[in-house]
């Protein structure tokens, strides 16, 4: 891949701040694990779509590509303090979407392991950590994958999706189970550590809120009895991984407490009982700096962060959403809301920014053109971009308008045919290609 510094229009400054880029570049330890970031920046959970894929046959899901492991080589080489991986999903019937990673009892061939093994030592060959995300969809694993899911309730995804189906007590033991075995392959492959996903309305997240956890059991009511899943596992995790320097995160949402801040803020406090090294926060359609209000008030994810930080003493604060520029980033650090910032899309567009910013090259993202965003399709440009890296190539540059025209063009052509091939019966993996004709 050549240079990535060659783009039409960057957010920010044309170079960095020099105090920001030492902040930015300053080394962080893990409260917990002992573990040493070297720097404060970390690649943010985001789905690569470049694991195997087999509509009819489960135990052919989720094993690391060849392309993936590139793309991991080139994030490595990225100056990030932790690389954490996109979703690798614990029950191969509940993908939140096909090319997801999978780790389970019965596709845990020797083959799949090394295909992970390369994988982290990719990431991690010039100093990175590397954070494998373990996360199972519960009911927003889609109709196509399994008619039949379950969650934490009964409550339907929307009304077109099917009931989900309760889990039994049995049923959440085998989950349980089912994270405490892949956490033990993550370590078995050489992963530093691993983020539970209790965000994004996948199961843990459909424990935690109360609009979609209406059990009467030990497992619903208080936010103690909603985050009871999450204690369990991260106690086996620790009995089946006996490695105190093995990381573990998490990642939650603002959304799952709409308006009970106080069970975000005890859960968060438990959660640091229970010794996580980080929390991640996040809140849907909002970027830490913005806010559609129009009295100029925070954002819902940086009021959250506002509120959590300073509940939290040996757990550190994780923040992604909408960072650009080095300064927004090392804004959001000294005003002590969190203690690192991640890059979800921008890994994509910009997978050199942390050292770039650190060295002083470069002061924020590719910036697309404005005139010709369309926020319906935006979301498959990464991916784009991501495959684009992982074949030894620049990304799209999306600040460009005449690319970014012929990418929406290509992304909702694209968007017609995963259709008519749903209508069909075939489920593959998608993407927007950009290197055939279209």
């Amino acid at each position: 891949m050549a240079s990535t510094t060659r783009v039409s229009h960057r957010f920010g400054p044309a170079t960095p701040d020099p105090a920001d880029a030492k902040l930015l570049g300053e080394s962080v330890t893990l409260g917990f694990s002992g573990r040493s970031m070297p720097s404060r920046i970390y690649r943010a959970a985001m789905g690569e779509r470049m694991y195997s894929w087999d509509q009819h046959d489960p135990t052919a899901r989720g094993t690391p590509s060849d392309r993936l492991i590139r793309l991991y080589e080139t994030w490595g080489r990225g100056g990030y303090g932790i690389i954490i991986t996109g979703h690798i999903v614990v029950d191969t019937s509940h993908l939140a979407t096909p090319g997801n990673g999978a780790i389970t009892q019965s596709n845990s061939t020797p083959t799949h392991v090394d295909q992970f093994r390369r994988m982290a030592s990719a990431g991690k060959a010039h100093g990175s950590l590397v954070v494998m995300q373990l996360s199972h969809a519960g009911r927003k694993a889609p109709g196509y994958i399994n008619s039949h899911p379950v969650s934490a309730g009964d409550v339907r995804l929307d009304e077109q999706a099917t009931q989900p189906t309760p889990l039994t007590k049995e049923g959440i033991d085998k989950v349980v189970n089912q994270f405490a075995y892949a956490a033990a392959i993550a370590h078995q492959a050489g992963f530093d550590g691993i983020q539970l996903d209790a965000s994004n309305g996948f199961l843990l997240s459909q424990f935690l809120s109360t609009q979609t956890n209406n059990r009467s059991d030990n497992y619903g009511g208080d936010i103690e009895n909603r985050a009871r899943i999450i204690r369990d596992l991260v106690e086996l995790v620790r009995k089946e991984v006996k490695d105190p320097a093995f990381v573990i995160g998490i990642k939650i949402r603002r959304d799952d407490f709409q308006d009970e801040i106080n069970d975000a803020k005890h859960l968060c406090q438990m959660l640091e009982g229970l010794r996580f090294d980080f929390i991640e926060l996040s809140a849907s359609g909002g970027a830490y700096g913005s806010s559609k209000s129009q009295d100029q008030s925070a954002s819902p994810l940086k009021e959250f962060a506002e509120q959590i930080s300073p509940l939290l003493s040996k757990t550190l604060v994780f923040v992604c959403g909408g960072f650009h520029s080095s300064q927004d980033m090392a804004s959001a650090i000294r005003d002590g809301h969190c203690a690192c910032v991640g890059l979800g899309r921008t890994s994509g567009s910009d997978p050199l920014l942390p050292s770039l910013i650190i060295g002083g090259h470069i002061g924020g993202a590719t910036k697309p053109d404005p005139d010709n965003i369309d926020p319906a399709v935006l979301p498959w440009a990464s991916l784009t971009q991501m495959q684009a890296i992982a074949q030894g190539k620049d990304p799209i540059d999306l600040s460009d308008a005449e690319v970014l025209r012929d990418f929406n063009r290509r992304a909702k052509k694209f968007e017609e045919q995963q259709r008519e091939g749903l209508k069909q019966g075939h489920v593959k993996v998608g993407y927007v290609g950009w290197d055939e004709a279209t």
